[in-house]
């Protein structure tokens, strides 16, 4: 294998590792959201229903509703901020598995021009022309 080749198949290896990093650290933030959410919406229906009491535990469920409002804008940045990282990765994951296509394609290619040139050294040799009159990877402008 061709060092190109190989270099072009571990960097898509390491993208597609970073890419689905990215995309766990999204479903993370996203699953943290709908908790806080979860817990608002608790919170509220607690509020509207009137099980809250007394005065005090009202107003310890408002500060609750104030944090936790707080948190979710941390949160909601985090997830863009996050969802920004997963497209970048994206982008970077396709950049390199085009890279890899074309270090196959050149692989493939040199691969063919050995072959052809191997095929056309042994029909020559076969035809007895002396290895000086013998088509070879000379230069052009160059004579045999």
């Amino acid at each position: 294998m061709d060092v190109p080749l190989a270099k072009a198949r571990r960097i898509a290896r390491i993208r597609h590792n970073l890419l689905r990093l990215a995309e766990w650290k999204k479903y993370e933030i996203d699953q943290a959201v709908q908790a806080v959410e979860e817990k608002n919406r608790r919170i509220i229906d607690l509020l509207q229903e009137g099980h809250a009491g007394s005065v005090a535990y009202s107003k310890m469920l408002l500060a609750s509703l104030q944090n936790i409002g707080h948190h979710k804008d941390i949160l909601a940045e985090r997830q863009r901020i996050q969802a920004e990282n997963v497209l970048c990765e994206q982008y970077r994951f396709r950049r390199s598995m085009d890279g890899l296509e074309q270090a196959q394609r050149r692989e493939e290619c040199l691969l063919e021009h050995k072959t052809l040139m191997d095929l056309i050294d042994v029909s020559q040799a076969q035809s007895g022309r002396p290895k000086s009159l013998r088509i070879s990877d000379s230069k052009e402008g160059e004579s045999p």
